[in-house]
Protein backbone atom coordinates (compact mmCIF):
# COMPACT_ATOMS: atom_id res chain seq x y z
CA UNK A 1 0.00 0.00 0.00
CA UNK A 2 1.50 3.37 -0.99
CA UNK A 3 2.04 5.91 1.79
CA UNK A 4 -0.31 8.49 0.27
CA UNK A 5 -3.14 5.95 0.39
CA UNK A 6 -2.50 5.49 4.12
CA UNK A 7 -2.48 9.28 4.47
CA UNK A 8 -5.90 9.58 2.82
CA UNK A 9 -7.23 6.73 4.96
CA UNK A 10 -6.07 8.30 8.23
CA UNK A 11 -7.29 11.75 7.15
CA UNK A 12 -10.77 10.38 6.50
CA UNK A 13 -10.70 8.49 9.81
CA UNK A 14 -9.66 11.63 11.67
CA UNK A 15 -12.38 13.62 9.88
CA UNK A 16 -15.08 11.11 10.90
CA UNK A 17 -13.79 11.02 14.48
CA UNK A 18 -13.74 14.84 14.63
CA UNK A 19 -17.33 15.01 13.34
CA UNK A 20 -18.36 12.57 16.07
CA UNK A 21 -16.48 14.44 18.79
CA UNK A 22 -17.36 17.98 17.67
CA UNK A 23 -20.94 18.12 19.09
CA UNK A 24 -19.57 17.02 22.46
CA UNK A 25 -16.94 19.76 22.28
CA UNK A 26 -19.57 22.37 21.44
CA UNK A 27 -21.80 21.27 24.32
CA UNK A 28 -18.84 21.27 26.71
CA UNK A 29 -17.78 24.75 25.61
CA UNK A 30 -21.35 26.00 25.90
CA UNK A 31 -21.58 24.65 29.45
CA UNK A 32 -18.09 25.62 30.64
CA UNK A 33 -17.85 28.99 28.91
CA UNK A 34 -20.27 30.90 31.19
CA UNK A 35 -18.82 29.22 34.30
CA UNK A 36 -15.28 30.27 33.36
CA UNK A 37 -16.52 33.77 32.54
CA UNK A 38 -18.31 34.25 35.88
CA UNK A 39 -15.36 32.75 37.78
CA UNK A 40 -12.93 35.11 36.02
CA UNK A 41 -15.26 38.04 36.68
CA UNK A 42 -15.53 37.23 40.40
CA UNK A 43 -11.75 36.74 40.65
CA UNK A 44 -11.15 40.07 38.92
CA UNK A 45 -13.59 41.89 41.22
CA UNK A 46 -12.12 40.34 44.36
CA UNK A 47 -8.63 41.37 43.25
CA UNK A 48 -9.78 44.93 42.57
CA UNK A 49 -11.44 45.16 45.98
CA UNK A 50 -8.38 43.65 47.69
CA UNK A 51 -6.16 46.35 46.24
Amino acid sequence: MPWWLWLIFWAQLAFVAWNMIRPTVHVTLALLGPMFFTAALKWHQSRRIGR
